[in-house]
């Protein structure tokens, strides 16, 4: 019997060179909503500052209707961040699994289907919630540039390094804050339909058996590819932890109505 080749085939260069793609895409993701978190928190601490209770009951000023509409809003921002959480988790249990099954030593064809059987429903999972999440970005984005078009805000000019610089963020008016929170949103849902793509073509390669019996004989490519991507899955989930933890601390007067409580008991 000839020795198992430790590169990998040409019907697993799918799932392989895909993996470095879809790798960066979470980088992406990471980056695009810690931008999106940070022009959101400037936005909340500037005016949290002057007093956001009298915002909520006054309206004569275009940054009271701002700060109304984004706080009438405020549950779809807890919403986007669930589903982050969501996404996140299902993608680093798919890597862990996949992981295992590339790792296994070579069986019977039924013990790699059984292994497909499991790791399948978590392509369908990852897919689903990544799905959810692109809808949260969209009708989020709409509403904030509804918000921004409504209240008259003058165009503002912002560089992509203020969107890394909590800072620069800080200088920003609140016209140029809202244009950037739009433009962040608008990425991130940009970047989630790369991984409603990729988690597609996964279910489509795990159920092709035979291509799946070749890849899960230890091919040491794919191992490390999938290691690469559980890695940026764990970062991505220990920024939205961060995220998580601060909305719980600092945002929850934003909360539009207590029935969202129960995302600070979680």
């Amino acid at each position: 019997m000839e020795p198992q080749s430790a590169e990998a085939k040409p019907n697993d260069r799918t799932i392989s060179s895909v993996t470095q793609v879809h790798e960066k895409a979470i980088q992406e993701l990471t980056k695009s909503n810690r931008a999106l978190f940070l022009c959101l928190k400037s936005f909340f601490e500037n005016h949290k500052r002057e007093g956001w209770l009298k915002r909520l009951v006054t309206s004569s000023t275009p940054v009271d209707k701002a700060y109304q509409s984004l706080h009438h809003h405020a549950g779809s921002f807890f919403r986007l961040v669930e589903s982050s959480i969501r996404v996140s988790s299902a993608g680093v249990a798919i890597t862990k699994m996949a992981i295992f099954l590339l790792s296994a030593p070579a069986g019977p064809p039924i013990q790699v289907i059984q292994l497909a059987t499991r790791l399948r429903p978590y392509a369908v999972q990852c897919r689903l919630e990544a799905k959810k999440m692109e809808n949260a970005c969209r009708e989020l984005r709409t509403q904030i540039m509804d918000t921004y078009k409504s209240v008259g805000f003058e165009v503002e000019s912002y560089t992509k390094h203020d969107m890394d610089n909590t800072d620069a963020l800080q200088d920003i008016q609140d016209g140029g804050l809202l244009k950037a929170l739009t433009d962040s949103v608008g990425q991130l849902a940009d970047t989630i339909t790369k991984l409603v793509s990729w988690w597609g073509d996964v279910e489509i390669d795990l159920s092709n058996i035979t291509n799946l019996i070749d890849v899960s004989r230890g091919v040491s490519l794919l191992i490390r590819t999938w290691k690469d991507l559980q890695r940026s899955y764990q970062l991505y989930n220990k920024e939205i932890m961060v995220q998580q933890d601060y909305y719980k601390s600092e945002l929850r007067y934003a909360l539009p109505n207590r029935g969202l409580l129960s995302f600070f008991r979680k």
